[in-house]
């Protein structure tokens, strides 16, 4: 049975930086070293299998990603003129981590230096009933990222600026998994006005 997540972005983003970013190749999930730092419990066979589908590129990703977003409607996402801050919430049911791996490695690979280096994070939430968990964070900065668990005070603050995000999808993983994506109007694309 498939499990409702959401991953929650908050970074900040140029165009023209995001762009060059996503032109450029990716590099295997291997080239990350602490992905045992996040609780999610990755295993060397889930990191060889999401070398397997890793695209060629983010933006080649990031197409499919947004076609499946589209598809179901399961996809918010704001662009802050004044801040040029990127958030970006995923909705997404799955019990298949090869997919959660490939998506954060990509989102690692393309955001740290997607903006002009100040703090992002990717925090990544599970909903299981009433119970809603922080897994753990991806935390950017100067062009870097970094992992840490749930428990780590750099995890914890996250969870208070996304916690209004993972709440709206939270009570959207109520309902039955062909409810939601029939009715995601909510969370489909969106720009704040420039």
């Amino acid at each position: 049975m498939k499990s409702p997540y959401s991953l929650c972005v908050y970074t900040p983003i140029q165009s023209d930086l995001l762009s060059r970013n996503l032109s450029k190749p990716l590099k295997s999930a291997w080239s990350f070293n602490d992905w045992d730092d996040l609780g999610v419990g990755f295993s060397d066979e889930d990191l060889l299998r999401s070398d397997e589908i890793t695209p060629e590129t983010g933006a080649v990703y990031l197409r499919n990603l947004r076609a499946a977003g589209r598809q179901t409607r399961g996809w918010h996402f704001q662009e802050d003129a004044k801040t040029r801050y990127l958030t970006l919430v995923l909705p997404y049911w799955t019990n298949d981590w090869t997919r959660l791996l490939l998506g954060l490695n990509v989102l690692r690979q393309v955001l740290p230096t997607a903006g002009d280096g100040g703090p992002g994070y990717i925090a990544v939430h599970r909903f299981d009933g009433r119970d809603s968990k922080t897994l753990g964070a991806i935390m950017m900065r100067h062009g870097e990222s970094k992992v840490f668990g749930p428990d780590h005070p750099a995890t914890q603050k996250t969870i208070a600026h996304a916690s209004p995000l993972a709440t709206r999808v939270k009570s959207m993983s109520k309902m039955p998994e062909s409810h939601i994506i029939d009715n995601m109007g909510g969370l489909n694309e969106r720009r704040q006005p420039a």
